[in-house]
């Protein structure tokens, strides 16, 4: 029976090797614990892994120091080792991790099936690499035993010109061995050019002596174009300097695994490759460097947005704690003054009230949007329609606002057509929309500004925009604008978690309408959406 492919996690918290157990239960691998670096290093010396999963912060030896040793083993010099950690989460932290020779730093909470994803790769590398060594011993014995067989023929073929019969004999022999040979060459032909994989040999010059079908297909060449393509022609310009050096290594007969570089292809567009560089020798001598890669394009798309989600969650609780924070200090500092009785005049007790009331409401806006997201996320947002003035909803939505505007000496004016149809909307989904634009016209216009909404039919829609003349928004914040967690870079000065746009535009998309934004920096924003009247 086939062994399972073994996977070493290390943690000096049992409940931790439990947990990542759990994410990969649904894998056939066979998992090897370890509770420190020592216990892992051993653990390396008894058994050939696919992959290692360790924590950083650890006793006596931490993670950083665990995978340095290993790359000075040559029994694991080339493990693949992901990084988990939910204490090291800085940046440097995972900039050290991978110059110590990890392949990936994650942070906690996991994300099984992100990790999952990543672990399955190098488990299906793991698995090629078994594969690949087992059909370059077959390959090996089978040359062997045609060269032993072909040796012996010679040895004796001037005994058998003596023998006419015996010729024929030995000449059947020999077409049948070439027959072999033949077949199996096609067949290993066959199965490179087939392959998955960009399969590629380069001879000393640097020409391409062979390509398979692959390779042709994702760099958009055809066999005609190797007659005068050289490796050099498919490198980007970055990395031709080091890609020369790892060529004349390679010359010397040094192998190199996972090596990431990137091709060019005939029409100018970058792919990012990963796989194994080895050469060729033939009695001493440097016949071809040969190369097989994977296109990891997309996954390195991946794994950048999801670097970028990562950072805009980790900066989304960094301002929903502030946010919080914020109105609940205003709270029970006012509520304390009123409570322990050193506030007796009437006026200020009355400020202080309001000032309390509208903290509360603060903090109910934002726990409404947190609700809403969480709703989101988990398939819950529910839309309830019913027959209703749209006319009506701004108007409410412009009352519900007045006194924000008025802090800043804001002027709103409506301009809204008086022959508006009634709408089958969620009035209140509806108003939450249009509170969420004014509020935002509010924080990011200018003081004593002014703010316009407008209502009107256009062709088979009902189209609403706001309006502001505040500080406006750049060209490249705009395609993120609606994203979850995204603010622009003014907003570090204004509150907010950037959560109301996203919301917004699902409500207008539940809705069958669409969304958008017109803006110039210093000139003030324009919000617009638009709702079908074909379904009232």
């Amino acid at each position: 029976m086939k062994e399972k492919p073994k996977v070493l996690i290390v943690d000096d918290k049992i409940e931790n090797l439990v947990t990542l157990e759990r994410i990969f239960s649904d894998m056939d691998v066979e998992f090897v614990r370890a509770l420190s670096g020592n216990e892992a290093l051993m653990h390396t010396l008894e058994h050939d892994f696919a992959i290692a999963l360790l924590d950083v912060q650890m006793p006596e030896m931490d993670g950083f120091e665990t995978v340095e040793l290993m790359r000075q083993d040559k029994l694991t010099k080339h493990l693949p080792v992901i990084f988990v950690s939910a204490i090291y989460t800085e940046d440097y932290h995972k900039i050290r991790g991978i110059a110590s020779g990890a392949v990936d730093f994650i942070t906690k909470p996991i994300i099984p099936d992100i990790l999952r994803g990543k672990v399955r790769v190098f488990l299906e590398l793991y698995e090629y690499r078994l594969s690949l060594e087992e059909e370059i011993v077959r390959r090996a014995e089978a040359e062997e035993k045609i060269q032993e067989q072909y040796d012996e023929i010679q040895i004796h073929a001037h005994e058998l010109e003596a023998s006419n019969e015996e010729l024929r004999n030995t000449q059947e022999k020999l077409i049948g061995l070439n027959r072999e040979i033949q077949e199996s060459e096609e067949r290993y032909s066959d199965l490179f050019d087939n392959a998955n994989d960009l399969i590629q040999s380069v001879d000393a010059e640097g020409k391409f002596v062979y390509v398979n079908t692959a390779w042709l297909n994702a760099l958009g060449y055809d066999k005609g174009d190797l007659e005068h393509l050289k490796f050099a022609d498919i490198m980007v310009q970055e990395e031709l300097a080091p890609c020369l050096d790892l060529f004349e290594r390679t010359m010397r007969g040094e192998q190199f695994n996972n090596v990431q570089i990137t091709f060019v292809t005939k029409h100018g567009a970058e792919m990012c490759v990963e796989g194994n560089v080895g050469a060729r020798i033939k009695n001493g001598e440097y016949v071809a460097a040969r190369g097989i890669f994977r296109d990891i394009t997309e996954r390195i798309i991946a794994e950048e947005k999801q670097r970028e989600l990562d950072a805009m969650k980790s900066e989304f609780i960094s301002n929903v704690s502030h946010e919080l924070r914020t109105p609940l200090r205003s709270l029970k500092g006012f509520t304390k003054l009123l409570v322990s009785g050193k506030v007796d005049d009437p006026k200020t007790q009355n400020e202080f009230l309001a000032i309390v009331d509208k903290e509360s409401d603060r903090l109910g806006d934002l726990i409404d949007d947190l609700l809403d997201m969480s709703r989101l996320e988990s398939g819950r947002f529910k839309i309830n329609k019913e027959g209703i003035s749209l006319k009506n909803i701004i108007h409410d939505a412009v009352e519900r606002v007045g006194s924000l505007a008025s802090e800043k000496g804001i002027t709103i004016t409506e301009e809204m057509n008086s022959e508006l149809p009634e709408m089958e909307v969620d009035g209140k989904r509806m108003g939450q929309v249009i509170t969420n634009l004014l509020s935002n016209a509010i924080k990011y216009n200018q003081e004593n500004g002014s703010i316009t909404v407008k209502s009107e039919v256009s062709n088979s829609d009902l189209l609403v925009q706001v309006s502001d003349r505040g500080i406006g928004i750049s060209e490249d914040d705009i395609p993120q604008l609606f994203e979850r967690f995204y603010r622009v870079e003014a907003s570090d000065r204004i509150e907010g978690t950037g959560l109301g746009l996203h919301i917004t535009r699902q409500i207008i998309e539940a809705h069958s309408g669409r969304i958008w934004i017109e803006s110039k920096l210093g000139e003030g924003s324009t919000f617009s959406f638009t709702l079908p009247l074909r379904q009232n």
